[in-house]
């Protein structure tokens, strides 16, 4: 009896070894591909929001926080900074640091009636620089770090059979979003506690969009998204001059949408304002060009059907070879980009995106517009102030003339508004200059942006305004996930698109917009990225001398094409 109970010992002593032996190699195997996940990141912040993907650090993702003068790059942590230098020194990267007195920080946080702000208290808080790039890290006490409440995402299963459309991790906790219907929140709030009974929870409901005519899905749903998108990438970058393409997002994620299935489907429809047929898509106004392309893995399985899709949309298939030869499929989607764009939009996917065979499919779309101004060109007069920026060049239109048209167009201290029309276009550019940029972005709406641009007199008869230019290129990734894209990032069901499983991994997109006295330029391009499971009357003259926002959008129908804002219009500037 003896033997057999020192036999049973060595067998439970064998077996703990074992399981040791396997959690070991298994926890080794997870932080060596998350050293190799941060180190192709080419920013410190991406590393290190990289390091708290696959919480090797317990920090936030990346935040956009602010000291109430300037705005910049945050984490908050529930440990100090040694975690994360420790980390990052494996991976070759030693940032310098500095101790800061900060004991309370601002951090913008998602909530349901758009971007809000929130206070943290702060035990500790350090400056990181490393290639020209700082990042602040505060220590403070958040319940769970970015790859914790990711953890939890991947159990929740069970909250999708309750009515969440998507779940997404926010500064200290889950936002999740439902159809709202009655008793849904709280039955998701208990499927949560059942996972984790401390974590914050966040239920939003978002009514679902009606199925209207193809006119009223663009100047609904998408009007909404067209603005909130915009207000998500203006609210950190409100200091620089910004340009984006609502359209050509959209019009890429199109091409998404029509593979999508089930609660993916749901959540790209709820974000974008989709209609029920993918197909189902306006053209764009004359003297808009637009083009769409899906770049497919060669050897991949390609759904039939969703190449029919990608056809009735209006996309053209092209097979590149993404795991043989990476660089030249990248290197040709960039150049189809830039040459649909004429030249305006150059490197639309990094060089430095991280190589990886596993790129399945990058579906593109480019936007180019050039229209010259209506009636009449304008002239330059010269220097004037511009309100925060110093003397700017500009350019003046003078309709006083008994003869002349008058222009759509009102003028107070509180907001200036003017709409500036194109030859041979339905589309026009509309300049929005309110008494305070900052404070009107933040509480902007499609719904109130419709009411200013719809409901000029015809009495403007003078404009003068700078030359200017806005560029943007980047990922807009973050942008989306605030918004709710989340699911289609992670646990994605892109079933109608291929019979093996895909997710998006990275959504980029390049606007740019010049406008001089002959008129606008303008050209975007945005890409979606997947990969396998494992985005006179009165006589009125109007002045633009302070930032100010734009919209070039059709004046019939409300698409909006481009939107951003002006604070300088000097740097850079290049005539069309």
């Amino acid at each position: 009896m003896g033997v057999q109970w020192i036999l049973l010992g060595i067998a439970l002593v064998g077996l703990l070894v074992l399981v040791a032996t396997v959690y070991f190699f298994a926890q080794t195997e997870a932080l060596e591909r998350a050293l190799k996940y941060a180190e192709a990141h080419s920013t410190l912040a991406g590393k290190i929001g990289a390091l708290a993907h696959y919480d090797v650090v317990k920090t936030t993702e990346p935040l956009t926080c602010t000291d109430g003068v300037s705005n910049f790059t945050c984490f908050l942590s529930k440990t100090g900074v040694e975690e994360a230098l420790g980390a990052l020194r494996r991976i070759g990267v030693e940032p310098e640091i500095r101790e800061l007195a900060d004991r309370r920080v601002t951090v913008f946080v998602y909530s349901p009636g758009g971007i809000a702000s929130r206070q943290f208290n702060v035990s500790r808080a350090w400056e990181l620089s490393w290639e020209n790039e700082t990042v602040r890290l505060y220590q403070t006490a958040i319940k769970r770090s970015y790859g914790e409440l990711l953890k939890i995402i991947e159990r929740a299963e069970e909250l999708y059979r309750e009515g969440a459309f998507s779940i997404a991790p926010t500064v200290d906790g889950l936002v999740v979003f439902t159809a709202g219907r009655q008793g849904e929140a709280q039955r998701i709030l208990e499927a949560v506690r059942r996972i984790d009974p401390e974590v914050n929870v966040l239920v939003v409901p978002i009514a679902a969009p009606p199925e209207p005519a193809p006119n009223s899905t663009i100047a609904g749903g998408y009007g909404r998204f067209a603005v909130e998108f915009y207000k998500r990438v203006a609210v950190g970058i409100l200091g620089e001059n910004l340009v984006l393409s609502p359209y050509s997002v959209y019009k890429a994620f199109a091409m998404a949408y029509a593979g999508a299935s089930g609660a993916t489907r749901e959540e790209l429809k709820a974000v974008f304002g989709f209609g029920e047929d993918p197909c189902v898509l306006p053209a764009a106004s004359r003297g808009v060009e637009e083009a769409l392309s899906a770049w497919l893995q060669t050897d991949f399985p390609f759904k039939p059907n969703y190449l029919n899709k990608l056809r009735c949309i209006g996309a053209e298939a092209k097979y590149v070879d993404f795991e043989r030869d990476y660089k030249s499929a990248i290197a040709a989607i960039n150049k189809w980009a830039e040459e649909k764009t004429r030249g305006l939009i150059k490197d639309l996917v990094p060089a430095d995106y991280p190589e990886g065979w596993d790129v399945r499919a990058v579906l593109v779309s480019a936007l180019y517009f050039k229209g010259n101004w209506w009636p009449d060109r304008f002239q330059r007069v010269g220097k004037r102030e511009f309100k925060g920026a110093g003397p700017a060049d500009f350019i003046a239109l003078d309709l006083s003339s008994c003869g002349d048209p008058s222009l759509r167009g009102r003028a107070s201290s509180d907001l200036t508004v003017v709409e500036l029309p194109f030859n041979n276009t339905e589309v026009a550019l509309y300049i929005i200059m309110p008494r305070d940029l900052p404070s009107f972005v933040k509480e902007l709406t499609y719904e109130k942006l419709r009411e200013i641009i719809s409901t000029l007199p015809d009495q403007v008869i003078r404009v003068e305004m700078p030359l200017f230019k806005a560029e943007f290129k980047g990922s807009v990734k973050q942008a989306l996930r605030e918004m709710g894209v989340v699911r289609a990032f992670e646990t994605a069901d892109f079933t109608e698109m291929a019979y093996r499983r895909l997710y998006i991994d990275d959504v980029f997109h390049g606007a740019y917009l010049n406008a001089d006295e002959n008129g606008v330029v303008a050209a975007a391009a945005t890409a979606v990225v997947f990969k396998p499971v494992c985005a006179k009357g009165g006589g009125v003259e109007v002045v633009v001398d302070k930032p100010f926002l734009f919209v070039l959008a059709d004046r019939t129908s409300g698409v909006i094409y481009f939107i951003g804002h002006v604070v300088n219009p000097s740097p850079g500037f290049t005539p069309t």
